[in-house]
């Protein structure tokens, strides 16, 4: 969702800006969560290497490949199973890279 600046008000209508820090927060809560639980995963460091991959297309530049950057989303919402702690980072990556778009 763009966001736009009222002019006859000091008032930021729609959706602010997602920041670093949410970005570095998020990522952390979902790695703390991967860490904890790697016996229910069948590849913990693919599970790690496929969040660490999504932390930088939304953090770095544009991801050259967005379809890639798709799929890992999916293959880390499917290994995860909707854990709530990557399904938050998931949607915030979806959210960044359709600022992307």
């Amino acid at each position: 969702m763009m966001s736009f600046q009222d002019p006859t008000h000091n008032v930021l209508v729609g959706s602010e800006p997602t920041s670093r820090y949410d970005i570095d927060v998020t990522f952390d809560q979902a790695q703390r969560f991967i860490d904890a639980h790697q016996a229910q995963f069948e590849d913990p460091a693919g599970v790690a290497a496929d969040l660490a991959e999504l932390k930088l297309a939304v953090t770095g530049s544009p991801p050259s490949n967005l379809i890639r950057t798709r799929l890992t989303l999916h293959r880390l919402n499917r290994t995860c199973g909707g854990a709530t702690p990557v399904a938050a980072f998931i949607a915030l990556v979806r959210e960044m890279l359709d600022t992307v778009r």
